[in-house]
């Protein structure tokens, strides 16, 4: 896998992570909300969100840090598996 490949999965990934999470905390605002909230609040508010964070990310080079953690192993996927057992093992 190229360096390129590699950071696009990355970028994807963490994409996919930041919707779904305001995805579903809309969905438990909305349930308890005296308010309604409209569709375009929900758009403006994770396109802000996504937009943000990655320029966050390259500012601060996290992108960059996760991609030298997973160079060092054979397979990155399992590094990513192999971390995430361990944190919620513990």
């Amino acid at each position: 896998m190229t360096y390129a490949q590699r950071l696009s999965i990355i970028v994807a990934l963490d994409s996919y992570l930041i919707l779904v999470a305001v995805f579903f905390g809309f969905q438990f605002v909305q349930e308890a909300a005296l308010t309604v909230y409209t569709f375009e609040m929900l758009v403006i508010s994770s396109l802000s969100l996504l937009i943000g964070h990655h320029l966050f990310s390259y500012i601060f080079h996290v992108y960059k840090q996760i991609l030298s953690g997973c160079q060092l192993a054979k397979n990155p996927c399992q590094l990513v598996i192999k971390d995430c057992r361990k944190s919620v093992i513990q």
